[in-house]
Formats: structure tokens, C-alpha cells, sequence
């Protein structure tokens, strides 16, 4: 736990602390020169994109000197097509179930809408959003953090914990429930599959589906304000249907990585490669 705690606690302090501190003093200098003064609001508009890009690559620079980017073949396997549809049908089915919950959840503070609305508005932003931020949270806490759990605690453990630091980690009452569930189906998938790539994609497409829906529907605070009861009711249900179904296919499929810490031992043995691969009757 003090290991996984530490990668936490560093990227943290690298996206929250550090970054913003590099990137605003230069800019406050830049003012005080130019302007004669330092704008704080103006501040916020022109450092919020350049922090977001130093502070992913800060990140993922440290998890490379740890170590933790790995290049194991089954990090970068979708596993199979059938298998990876699953999964992305789980991933939907959550974001439509999630925005139901949300709208009882409404009394939760969004602190961080205006730094969703300076992000939206650049190119470069909505890179970060909806894929240089899912990247590198992929390979924290999926990649980094719950492989160092899984090594030590149960998985039902490990895949709560670190859902519980992914919650945290987003500093936002108004994303922790969803990004809390979101970190449990990442960190289970990741748990039975090993791939990366394959929780980088429901990442990537999670994020893209939120800000389609920020761009498309500015106006709209509730699911329910797009449809009729009657509809908004009936895709819930068939939303609860897949990811049910979704579920049950997903849990058919063996580990294929084993993740105990054996000292002295390497994380994955010959005769687990031989008890994982796929026969045809078994593959997703």
C-alpha cells in the first residue's frame, strides 16, 4: 500500500502543486513586464491548457523513471474483438447508468467546470481531456497503481482502492461517485486482462462522450431533460440489461496474468502463459 500510496502522492503533487507553480511564475513575470501589473483571471485563462500538457507529461515522465510504463506484450492486446466489445458496451451502459445517478447527485459541487469550459475551448485542451489525460491516468492507476495492489491484496481490495484514489485524485465532488464506479470497471478489466490499451480506449472514448455531450447539449444539467420519462426510463433499463449481460461475459474470462508477488519469482510464469491462452470455445 506505501508503494501505491506514493505514486499517488508524487503525481499528485506533480498535476496540483509543481506544475501550476512552473507554469504561473514565468507567466506572472511575462505580465509584470508587459503590463505592469499581474492579472490573475487572465492568468488562469492562459496557463490552464500549458499546465494541463506539462503536468501529463511530468507524470508519465516519472512513472517512466520508476519503471512503471510497461512493454509487455498483453499491456498493448485488445485481447479479442468480441471480448473488447464487452467491454465498451459496459463502458456505455455505465456512462448512461451514471448520468441517471448523477441527476440525484445534483447537489454536488462541479468546482471544476470553469476549467472544463477554458480546456473545451482549445484544441490542445480537448487533446488533454479526451486523450493525453486518459493515457497517463491509465497508466498511473491502472498501469502503475493497481498493478502494485494486485500484488498485494486481494483483487476485490486492490480494484476498490484503486477506484478509491481514482475518485480522489480527480479533486471534484461532482466527479468522485463516477469516477470512483468508472475506476472500478477500469481496474476489473485491467484485473482480468492485463491490457492497458484496452482500458485506454474505454478511457479515451468515456471522456470523449462527456465532452460531445458538454458541447452538443451546453444547456442541459440532467439526462432527463433530453427525453421523454417515458424513453429516459426505458433506455435506463436497457442500459442496466447490457451492462448485466456485459458483466457476465466479461467475468468468462480467466486471468491472464498472475499477479501475486512471489520473492525471487517473476511476475509471470510459463505455466501461467499455458493456463491463459485462449481456446477456441472460450474466447470472447
Amino acid at each position: 500500500m506505501k508503494q501505491a500510496l506514493k505514486l499517488f502522492a508524487v503525481a499528485f503533487l506533480l498535476m496540483q502543486v509543481i506544475t501550476p507553480f512552473i507554469v504561473i511564475l514565468p507567466v506572472m513575470i511575462y505580465q509584470k513586464i508587459t503590463l505592469g501589473v499581474v492579472q490573475m483571471e487572465l492568468i488562469t485563462q492562459e496557463i490552464m491548457v500549458p499546465a494541463q500538457l506539462v503536468a501529463t507529461g511530468l507524470v508519465l515522465l516519472y512513472l517512466w523513471s520508476k519503471k512503471q510504463i510497461s512493454h509487455l506484450p498483453e499491456r498493448w492486446s485488445m485481447i479479442t474483438p468480441l471480448f473488447s466489445f464487452w467491454c465498451i458496451a459496459a463502458l456505455f451502459a455505465m456512462s448512461w447508468l451514471m448520468g441517471v445517478l448523477m441527476d440525484y447527485l445534483s447537489f454536488l459541487p462541479n468546482i471544476m467546470e470553469q476549467s472544463m469550459d477554458l480546456l473545451k475551448i482549445n484544441l490542445f485542451g480537448l487533446l488533454a481531456i479526451t486523450v493525453l489525460g486518459p493515457i497517463m491516468e491509465e497508466f498511473l492507476f491502472r498501469g502503475a497503481i493497481t498493478k502494485v495492489l494486485l500484488a498485494n491484496y486481494s483483487p476485490r481490495q486492490a480494484i476498490l482502492l484503486s477506484a478509491a484514489l481514482f475518485g480522489v485524485f480527480h479533486l471534484n465532488p461532482a466527479q468522485l461517485v463516477p469516477a470512483f464506479l468508472m475506476g472500478i470497471l477500469f481496474a476489473w478489466v485491467f484485473y482480468k486482462t492485463g491490457s492497458l490499451l484496452l482500458c485506454m480506449v474505454m478511457h479515451i472514448l468515456n471522456n470523449s462522450i462527456s465532452m460531445a455531450l458538454m458541447e452538443y447539449f451546453p444547456d442541459i444539467k440532467s439526462l432527463s431533460e433530453l427525453f421523454t420519462p417515458h424513453t429516459y426510463w426505458s433506455i435506463t433499463a436497457m442500459a442496466l440489461l447490457l451492462l448485466v449481460v456485459a458483466i457476465i461475459q466479461i467475468n468468462k474470462l480467466k486471468v491472464r496474468t498472475n499477479w501475486s508477488k512471489k520473492v525471487g519469482q517473476p511476475n509471470r510464469h510459463e505455466s501461467d502463459i499455458r493456463e491463459t491462452t485462449f481456446p477456441e470455445k472460450n474466447t470472447l
